[in-house]
């Protein structure tokens, strides 16, 4: 089976494409629904974008990977954009008002220095 076949649709055939045109070469290798899964991935980041990581990952010399590998690789893009807006509310989370251990300590002290404790 030629890796034509195995490349469905014509967004698919593009990625093949712009892929080979950068010199990575990739087993196609995908079922129907990795495909979609795929096309999906090309609507939402850009057929540059996976190309982009491909070109960051693949090693010189090695083997082609298979498709599934890079879907794999590709679908971290989506965790990669959800993470900022988790990121940004464990920081609010993190510097909420709340006091911490060393403000406690750093009152107690200050209250045995006005005691005239010896600190």
């Amino acid at each position: 089976m030629s890796s034509a076949s195995l490349i469905g649709s014509e967004a698919v055939r593009q990625l093949a494409d712009a892929l080979k045109c950068e010199a990575l070469p990739i087993h196609w290798n995908l079922g129907a629904g990795e495909q979609q899964d795929l096309e999906r991935l090309i609507q939402h980041h850009g057929t540059e974008q996976l190309v982009e990581v491909v070109a960051r990952r693949a090693v010189p010399g090695d083997a082609p990977k298979p498709a599934r590998y890079w879907l794999r690789a590709w679908s971290d893009l989506d965790a990669t954009l959800a993470r900022p807006a988790a990121t940004a509310s464990a920081v609010a989370r993190h510097h909420s008002p709340r006091r911490n251990h060393s403000d406690a300590l750093m009152a107690g002290l200050a209250l045995l220095a006005g005691e005239g404790g010896d600190v």
